[in-house]
């Protein structure tokens, strides 16, 4: 056999490496694979860790104004997500349990403040600046409308 820093010999190149050969290429994929899941489970931990920390600055809220009369209640409710932004609905609810009206969506869209959303008289809303007249059914018609 030649000097083994002859690397043009081709009976070197030819010889077997065995098993031997193959354990520094298997623990090198091992070591890989270990790796890339434990950099998976860390990177799960911080995103669960990210979205917890987001969830608790999500304020629900739910309002309830009362009419003059006391006849109706206008409902606000409020997910205030900060300086995402959110979303308010506003409802229109009899408060008498034998009052033959339904409940009457007014409003659903961007967040609005509380103060937004407000009483005129015992039949007219304001919502964001945009009035509604309640009639005799608890129907809430937008005035301008009619």
């Amino acid at each position: 056999m030649s000097d083994a820093s002859d690397w043009t010999d081709p009976s070197y190149a030819s010889e077997p490496r065995g098993r031997r050969g193959l354990l520094l290429p298997a623990l090198l994929v091992v070591m890989v694979a270990l790796g890339m899941g434990a950099l998976g489970y860390l990177g799960y931990r911080l995103a669960t860790k990210v979205d917890h920390a987001a969830g608790s600055l999500i304020v629900h809220t739910v309002h309830e104004k009362p009419s003059p009369d006391g006849a109706w209640t206008l409902v606000i409710d409020t997910l205030d997500k900060g300086a995402a932004g959110g979303m308010t609905k506003v409802y229109l609810r009899p408060l008498s349990a034998n009052s033959d009206g339904h409940e009457a969506l007014l409003y659903d869209g961007e967040w609005l403040p509380d103060s937004a959303v407000r009483w005129r008289d015992a039949h007219t809303v304001s919502v964001n600046g945009r009035l509604f007249t309640i009639r005799g059914s608890g129907l809430a018609v937008p005035q301008g409308s009619q």
